[in-house]
């Protein structure tokens, strides 16, 4: 069989909602920043983000991966680690980090690479 992609566009959480992905599939995402849900607060963004970490690792299969592009976050002076974030919704499904990469995004030991943390 050719390889194929199918893009769903829509709410994810439902769509994890409907079951596991079949062996073979891959779930690739990056969850959103506290910044673009400010209702929620961070505390509650912070669970949410872990839940929906935890949903993404149970709806692939055990020999497949969930891969994940999160972004450190600054907030109140320190960072939020969404990879740490990623870790605990891991753990939380049963599964574990099987690689992990840094891209750094800004010359080398500069720490505000995000534009937005950047002096304007």
């Amino acid at each position: 069989m050719a390889p194929s992609r199918l893009v769903e566009c829509g709410d994810g959480l439902a769509f994890l909602r409907r079951g596991r992905l079949p062996p073979g599939h891959a779930l690739v995402t990056s969850l959103p920043d506290h910044s673009e849900l400010p209702r929620l607060g961070v505390e509650k963004w912070r669970a949410g983000f872990v839940d929906t970490a935890a949903a993404c690792c149970r709806a692939v299969d055990a020999a497949a991966v969930a891969i994940f592009y999160p972004t450190a976050v600054k907030h109140d002076g320190g960072w939020i680690d969404k990879g740490h974030l990623v870790q605990l919704g891991a753990a939380r499904a049963g599964r574990r980090l099987r690689w992990h990469k840094i891209v750094g995004r800004g010359p080398p030991g500069r720490s505000g690479a995000h534009p937005a943390d950047l002096p304007a």
